[in-house]
């Protein structure tokens, strides 16, 4: 449940920051679409700036969460007196990455939408 938990909240972190990158590109965004981008390539863009997103997020985080996620098992079997070894389901690790990759692309999806339907001159007129 709590793995679910820090999931989902990781998948909105993603969604947050693909929205909130789109709204602040809104005038770079229009400023390509006016020199010839298309629908395609402001997608393409915004598939690429979640892809290396999550993969960063990836390929960081879970190294780093596995080491202190060991350490703190660890901690709590010494303070309850057991001796129990840490199993790491490696497979599984393995497919984190690319799962997060997947999600961050799927996710991406409705931003980029949003930002290939603005139109340049509303978006530059407003600056």
């Amino acid at each position: 449940i709590l793995a679910g938990l820090i999931a989902a909240l990781a998948l909105a972190t993603v969604v947050h920051a693909l929205l909130t990158g789109s709204r602040r590109q809104r005038r770079e965004l229009a400023v390509l679409k006016a020199l010839g981008f298309g629908r395609r390539e402001i997608r393409a863009s915004g598939a690429i700036q979640a892809s290396t997103f999550s993969l960063v997020a990836g390929l960081l985080g879970l190294p780093l969460g596995v080491a202190v996620g060991t350490q703190a098992w660890r901690g709590v079997m010494d303070g309850l007196g057991l001796e129990v070894p840490v199993d790491l389901p490696v497979i599984a690790l393995l497919l984190v990455v690319p799962a997060t990759v997947v999600a961050g692309l799927l996710l991406a999806a409705l931003p980029t939408r949003y930002a290939g339907r603005t139109h340049p001159a509303e978006a530059l007129r407003a600056d």
